[in-house]
């Protein structure tokens, strides 16, 4: 680099007399200080030297850095313009899913910032078709003037808000897909760029087709078709303010469908509340047949009239007005004590006004939480009194103004008696007395006992079924009376159960049972009623219960372990029960005289004790399985009879089995296990 003419005049002046001087010390004989000024001067050369050639280094670089730079603008923008050049359709063409993952990982889309400005989740962003040769190459490396520069394209959707002016990752209701092309040169040299330089330069394109000048836009025309599940063409639909309380629209979303049919209907045709609020997720617009559009409208809390537009990609729309009201989602926590129903829903604002129809009345309002956005609104329904027995009362929300309205229905349920007898038995509990009747609310319906006695464990297995306890205190002939209420409000006036007199067992025949044979028992009794069954037996069974009369009914196949006594508890279907014992002979002894031993071909008299023996057993006793000859049976008690045996002919120890028939109509008998005896 050559230096400024100031610089070698300053130069000159300086070296030329130093010389000279120099030149004129050595020439007369100097010595010593000299040779300091010829190292000085020499220092001062190579200072001057070296400055002028750092300057010259630097300038070097500059212009080299300058140089790099605008061949990487160059590269910029020429591949933008090579991208711009091509059919919308073959922006993506070869560029395979994989390949574009990999692009999002280098260094220059983070420089670019790329997944917060584009949607780069988008199936748009690559060509899935299996095509592999990229008409846009995601990278490529190009060589200028000896310097490699590596040259990125990115090609991502996304979205671009006419309000805004911006394009951003997200989808809207008032977005369109649009293409942003983004171009990152980046290389690395010696001097301001060793540690990597980079230049970008973007823009947008718009895949739609060519747009068409104004006098070719679209006119699309169209009414309201159905709105969430109303079905009246052509009218501005009311729909409720639930602030995404309820109504879902499917797929997760929650708001009010609302279907419009028209005419010139465009694909990819958009949804607005051009005025108002509220919102219309993009995901929600769908154009299931032509001339149809579906969407989801999410209400504002305020109630109000608003504007939704239709819009076709070109530009045309149309508008048409929409309607929120108050919306009472639900009535619930009625307390028929203290006369108070809790109201819940969303639109409720100060100074609204509530009314009832249809049999209920309330006198004021308290606890009042309006435009709750996090939550439901609610109000507090003060000195309510709820409809009854089927009918329906409605509970109107009406805004200050007086313009919108919103209602909700109460239906009260009906109650009926499911069994016949009906009853319940005057001092006992009856369990599980089946009800019918309708709007029954699982979880939220209550029963309580008014008269002569209560009740308790009331459980909905539908809207048309129920269960309850009852216990009985009245006298019979009596009535046990109850409510139903739900808690929306509504409640049946009454219910009543008649009240009985309990069964009662007086006799059973027979009396007693064996352990071997099943019996049928005859009981006798009181108040018996069809239903009756046994609900325990301890020590023995039952196959199962005849009913004969109000004052009869058999015990059929009744049979014992073998441990006495057999207890059967009978239940009557008015919650009345009785108990009924019966007694099961048994042998624990066999004596003979004398004893021992007793003496063979000899009569002598047998004792045998035992419990439940009858006036008038017989008695049979085997010695060896040989059954001998009995005479004089005399029955001393229930626990002992005496009888003359005689032995066989035989002597030793010998094995007798004795058995005990009580008489008709018992017959019950008792057979002991064996008895060694002996015999002389």
């Amino acid at each position: 680099m050559c230096l400024h003419n100031s610089h070698k005049s300053a130069e000159k002046r300086y070296v030329g007399p130093l010389m000279s001087r120099v030149k004129r010390r050595v020439g007369a004989g100097d010595s010593g200080f000299s040779m300091i000024e010829i190292v000085m001067a020499l220092l001062i050369i190579a200072i001057v030297t070296t400055g002028a050639l750092a300057f010259f280094i630097n300038n070097l670089r500059s212009v080299n850095g300058q140089t790099q730079r605008q061949q990487a603008v160059n590269l910029a923008n020429q591949q933008l313009e090579t991208v711009q050049s091509l059919p919308v359709a073959s922006l993506v063409t070869g560029r395979t899913q994989s390949a574009v993952n990999a692009l999002y990982a280098t260094a220059a889309a983070t420089r670019l910032r790329i997944s917060s400005q584009d949607d780069v989740s988008s199936s748009s962003n690559y060509d899935a078709s299996g095509v592999t040769v990229p008409t846009v190459p995601t990278s490529f490396n190009k060589i200028v003037g000896g310097q490699t520069y590596t040259v990125y394209t990115f090609i991502d959707a996304c979205y671009f808000a006419v309000d805004s002016g911006l394009c951003g990752p997200t989808s809207g209701s008032a977005t369109t897909q649009e293409y942003r092309v983004s171009v990152d040169v980046a290389w690395t040299s010696t001097g301001n760029c060793t540690t990597g330089c980079d230049y970008s330069t973007s823009t947008l394109i718009d895949p739609s087709t060519n747009p068409t000048f104004n006098t070719n836009i679209s006119a699309p025309a169209g009414n309201y078709d159905q709105v969430g599940s109303d079905s009246s063409p052509g009218i501005n639909p009311k729909v409720n303010a639930d602030n995404s309380l309820t109504d879902s629209c499917g797929g997760g979303v929650n708001g009010t469908k609302i279907v419009v049919t028209g005419t010139n209907f465009k694909s990819n045709i958009r949804v607005w509340i051009s005025s108002g609020g509220g919102t219309i997720p993009a995901s929600s617009v769908t154009q299931p047949i032509a001339g149809e559009v579906d969407f989801c409208y999410q209400t504002p809390e305020t109630p109000g009239s608003y504007t939704i537009s239709i819009i076709n990609t070109d530009g045309g729309h149309f508008q048409l007005p929409i309607t929120v009201i108050p919306d009472v989602i639900s009535a619930t926590g009625w307390d028929p004590v203290n006369k108070k129903l809790t109201l819940t829903g969303a639109g409720f604002q100060t100074g609204m006004v509530f009314t009832a129809s249809g049999g209920a009345t309330f006198t004021g309002t308290a606890n009042q939480n309006y435009n709750n956005t996090s939550t439901a609104d609610s109000v507090k329904l003060t000195g309510y009194v709820g409809t009854k027995d089927g009918n329906s009362t409605t509970i109107t929300a009406t805004t200050a103004d007086g313009n919108y309205a919103g209602t909700f229905t109460i239906k009260a349920p009906t109650l009926a008696c499911n069994v016949s007898p009906c009853t319940v038995a005057s001092g006992w509990t009856r369990t599980n007395v089946q009800l019918s009747g309708s709007g029954f609310v699982s979880g939220n319906t209550t029963a309580v006992g008014v008269a002569n006695g209560s009740v308790s464990n009331f459980s909905v297995s539908s809207a048309t079924a129920a269960t309850i306890d009852a216990a009985a205190s009245g006298a019979p002939g009596q009535s046990q009376t109850f409510y139903v209420y739900n808690a929306d409000g509504g409640f049946t006036s009454n219910a009543s159960l008649t009240i009985t007199t309990p069964m009662s067992i007086t006799s059973a025949s027979p009396a007693t049972v064996t352990k071997a044979t099943a019996t049928t028992i005859t009981v006798t009794g009181a108040n018996f009623a069809s239903g009756i069954s046994a609900v325990t037996v301890a020590n023995g069974t039952v196959s199962s219960v005849t009913f004969t009369s109000s004052t009869s009914i058999k015990l059929n196949g009744l049979t014992s372990t073998g441990t006495s006594p057999v207890t059967v508890t009978l239940k009557n279907l008015d919650g009345s029960q009785a108990s009924l014992v019966i007694n099961v002979p048994s042998i624990t002894g066999l004596t003979g005289t004398p004893n021992p031993p007793v003496h063979s071909s000899s009569s002598q008299s047998w004792t045998v004790t035992g419990a439940n023996f009858q006036s008038g057993a017989t008695v049979v006793i085997k010695e060896n399985t040989v059954a001998l000859p009995v005479s004089n049976v005399v029955f001393v008690n229930s626990g002992k009879i005496t009888f003359t045996a005689t032995p066989q002919s035989n002597t030793g120890n010998r094995n007798f089995v004795v058995t005990v028939t009580n008489p008709a109509p018992d017959n019950s008998v008792a057979t002991s296990s064996t008895f060694t005896i002996s015999v002389a």
